[in-house]
């Protein structure tokens, strides 16, 4: 799959498109994030893709032969695929700097379309980070970043939700070093055997890249 991030300072709106490949399902409508990330790591670039993308790809990534992924990225990558057989096309084997951060920010999803508590402490170095569906622009404060976005809803089960998640996820990343965020929480609550499965292989992706994922399988209690 070939995938091309546009990142557009004049109308704040970055726009991610993909054009399929042998092996990929037919090609998306590009995806809009009404914000624009001015720090782009490479390897977060992949990683975001990678998620961003993770149902419709099988064969290549490649993002072009301006943006170059490090080995070790590119091999959690092919993990995470796994057992589809995902390659990526331009890999360094140069040591490249990985950005660090200090906010741990809890992601603000909707799960089998109900709202689920999301619970954050500024005090503990938390922000919230929403992604809002079909919203036009975003909106910046000490704790909360809230960004418009056409990506799609899961709709009804669990496993699609749990697509919805990994998506925004892949959002998240585009935008964790322009914020100094060194981690993600998801709303607690996950516990089918197949979607901790996947969400454990986020997390060794996401470790990549320096970010860690954190989430519990016991549903938050109202207060």
């Amino acid at each position: 799959m070939e995938i091309a991030f546009d990142f557009s300072s004049a109308k704040q709106r970055t726009t991610i498109s993909a054009k399929s490949q042998q092996y990929d399902s037919p090609t998306l409508k590009p995806l809009e994030i009404f914000a624009v990330p001015y720090l782009q790591n490479p390897d977060r670039l992949h990683v975001a893709a990678a998620l961003l993308f993770h149902k419709e790809m099988a064969g290549l990534l490649d993002l072009g032969n301006a943006i170059t992924c490090s080995r070790h990225v590119a091999i959690q990558i092919e993990r995470f695929f796994a057992p589809i057989d995902i390659s990526v096309k331009n890999q360094s084997f140069t040591p490249t700097a990985i950005p660090r951060g200090e906010y741990i920010a809890a992601l603000g999803v909707r799960i089998d379309d109900n709202q689920q508590p999301v619970l954050c402490d500024t005090k503990l170095g938390e922000i919230l980070v929403r992604f809002v569906p079909e919203a036009v622009g975003a909106m910046f404060s000490e704790s909360e970043v809230a960004i418009g976005t056409n990506l799609l809803h899961g709709q009804g089960s669990l496993d699609a939700s749990c697509d919805h998640i990994i998506r925004l996820l892949g959002a998240a990343v585009l935008f964790c070093e322009e914020f100094q965020i060194s981690g993600l929480r998801l709303p607690s609550g996950w516990q089918e055997p197949s979607t901790i499965q996947r969400l454990e292989k986020a997390a060794a992706l996401l470790s990549a890249v320096s970010l860690t994922l954190e989430w519990s399988q016991h549903k938050d209690m109202a207060a």
